[in-house]
């Protein structure tokens, strides 16, 4: 085991400690990984390998520790995720809003809704008003004619929110609570079988910032990894390739 400092980086109560090797190691019981400072491509392949590990068998009770070791194929650069921007600002908002301290099913919801408000401003910034956004805009018009409702702030929006029938929040969808599971459907059919491996990219830029401050510079530090798309509205709903290395270097 390497030395270095140990200190928390997922939601869920993980611990990491720096090796100097390029191995890495999940202790499932323990609530702990070991992996290389992800500071070159190579750690960082392996870094990644072992927080996607953590995801796919968290809820393996028991499991014994998972031992990753170099492959042949790790060097290399992985390949880029074709995906639109929609669901990669509902994934890493709700990253975002999880280093906030909401539930998952919170965060969820509030990434679902970021992604959607910053969809239909840039819809009419480039004159692109379809009539299922035009419903939405009435509605939203109309939103702001009520009392005000409880509302919590994500990467610029202010969102209302309401309870749910567990007394959780969730962002307000048509005077209802938002379904984080149609959320949830809806990011991992965009990602595929990437999900966990984006995901952890998200968790490693999001870990280093104090929560307050990752809110206040989220929405720059998105503009930084978000996949490139032609310019106006030939780049509207289109895919560009997104890749896992640039986001957790975003910060850089």
């Amino acid at each position: 085991m390497a030395g270095g400092s140990r200190r928390a980086l997922f939601a869920a109560g993980r611990t990491v400690s720096w090796r100097k090797s390029l191995t890495g190691c999940c202790y499932h019981c323990e609530k702990r990984l070991e992996g290389p400072r992800p500071v070159t491509r190579d750690a960082l392949c392996i870094f990644l390998r072992v927080c996607g590990h953590v995801h796919l068998h968290d809820d393996a009770a028991g499991r014994r520790a998972s031992r990753l070791m170099p492959r042949n194929v790790m060097p290399n650069t992985p390949p880029p995720i074709r995906v639109n921007r929609a669901p990669v600002l509902t994934l890493w908002a709700t990253v975002v809003a999880e280093r906030l301290g909401y539930p998952p099913e919170t965060a969820l919801t509030l990434g679902r809704f970021v992604a959607g408000s910053s969809a239909r401003a840039k819809a009419k910034r480039l004159g692109i008003i379809e009539e299922t956004q035009e419903a939405e805009e009435r509605r939203a018009r109309a939103a702001e004619l009520k009392p005000r409702r409880q509302t919590v702030h994500l990467l610029g929006w202010d969102i209302p929110v309401l309870a749910a029938d567990d007394g959780t929040l969730r962002a307000e969808d048509d005077d209802k609570p938002a379904s984080a599971k149609s959320a949830q459907s809806y990011v991992a059919r965009a990602f595929g079988d990437r999900l966990a491996e984006a995901r952890a990219a998200m968790e490693v830029l999001a870990a280093p910032l104090p929560p307050e401050e990752l809110n206040r510079v989220g929405f720059r530090l998105y503009e930084k990894f978000r996949p490139d798309v032609p310019e106006g509205a030939r780049g509207w709903g289109a895919k560009g390739e997104l890749r896992v290395e640039q986001i957790a270097g975003a910060a850089g």
